[in-house]
């Protein structure tokens, strides 16, 4: 069966995805809860959501992603090609643009009342996601301004994860420097002989997956990443590896271990052509 690489698809199947930092021993409480998800950085969330299911319905929009070049979606210039949408999704995006202007003039509101002490509850809205020069319809302008604020708050969130992390680790490390201060010289002796014990023994017991391979993803889904809940392919490749030319392969299937070289994509031309049929 054919490998679909619908482009814009994923950016409604990441609404599904979810961050989490790692979670320590000391935190088993909180290993459930959804730290980050994506819309914490996309309150236009729903209108993205809708948007997309919009254009997926016109099959030769959607035939016309398939073939993009991930770069042309990463910019936005795939945008260009909603010229040749069907006239009655134009027509649905339109009326989606025009639920969402109404919406973002609530919360210019809600904003004038927070800016002014009115109201301590209330969200700064984010308004760069569509074009506000032309209120009344949906045009490419939008769409790329959506695909664009997108981008960079998927980049930013993954920028915010990371950032997180190397806070986790460098309090890991301080701790376990406490805890070996804390000991006598027998003590110290007898633990780090049981941490270098435990390394070799990671490395003669665990097996070496095939690079790309979903047990490989698991192992570092698991050891380096250090998520607690189920391995999920696209929360996977949203969190790693060049942002979206990563994220472009992935639909609703997992993308086969000869587009990669070790952990790196190979690009999506050559895992069109040496992907799976």
């Amino acid at each position: 069966m054919r490998l679909l690489y619908s482009h814009l698809l994923l950016l409604l199947t990441i609404l599904h995805c979810s961050y989490a930092p790692p979670v320590t021993p000391e935190k088993k409480e909180h290993e459930n809860e959804v730290v980050d998800d994506l819309a914490e950085y996309t309150e236009y969330h729903r209108y993205l959501q809708e948007v997309v299911q919009a254009l997926e319905s016109d099959p030769d929009f959607r035939e016309r992603l398939e073939k993009a070049d991930e770069d042309d979606v990463r910019s936005g210039r795939i945008a260009e090609q909603l010229d040749f949408v069907n006239h009655n999704v134009r027509s649905k995006l339109d009326e989606i643009k025009r639920r969402e202007l109404e919406r973002l003039r609530h919360l210019a509101t809600k904003q004038y009342e927070l800016t002014n002490d009115l109201d301590v509850h209330g969200k700064v809205p984010s308004n760069e996601h569509l074009d506000h020069t032309n209120p009344h319809t949906f045009e490419i302008e939008d769409l790329k301004k959506l695909i664009q604020k997108t981008t960079a708050d998927l980049e930013a969130a993954d920028k915010k994860r990371k950032e997180e992390f190397k806070e986790y680790e460098m309090q890991k490390e301080f701790e376990k420097h406490q805890k070996i201060e804390a000991m006598d010289e027998a003590q110290k002796k007898e633990y780090m002989d049981a941490m270098k014990k435990e390394e070799e023994a990671k490395k003669h017991h665990q097996p070496l997956h095939h690079p790309g391979s979903k047990q490989q993803l698991e192992e570092v889904w698991e050891k380096q990443d250090h998520m607690d809940q189920q391995f999920n392919t696209k929360a996977f490749f949203m969190m790693h590896g060049e942002s979206m030319a990563v994220l472009t392969i992935l639909l609703s299937v997992t993308a086969p271990s000869s587009c990669f070289k070790g952990p790196t994509f190979r690009g999506m031309e050559y895992c069109r052509q040496n992907g799976p049929k």
